[in-house]
């Protein structure tokens, strides 16, 4: 389901995307490494934290391979930053 970083995107159709497949892809991905599971809910302390000990550069581009954003680099550039690895 589409969330509030979502609301400005042209491919959001409703509460669902147009690469609604990707995304639930992508999600699932992200969601086995940080150990979520649905319901969870945590502070941006909480996410971060756990980003910092679960992510790794390696785990980041196996999940994020098929994501358009990640060309950009911004992503990788905030995970080195999380991680303390020089950018």
């Amino acid at each position: 389901q589409a969330d509030s970083i979502c609301a400005p995107c042209p491919n959001k159709r409703g509460v669902l995307c147009t690469s609604q497949a990707k995304i639930t892809a992508l999600d699932k991905a992200h969601a086995q490494i940080l150990q979520l599971k649905a319901g969870d809910v945590l502070s941006w302390g909480e996410a971060k934290a756990r980003i910092a000990n679960a992510m790794s550069l390696e785990k980041f581009n196996k999940a994020c391979a098929v994501c358009g954003w990640k060309e950009l680099g911004v992503c990788e550039q905030a995970l080195k930053k999380l991680l303390c690895v020089p950018v």
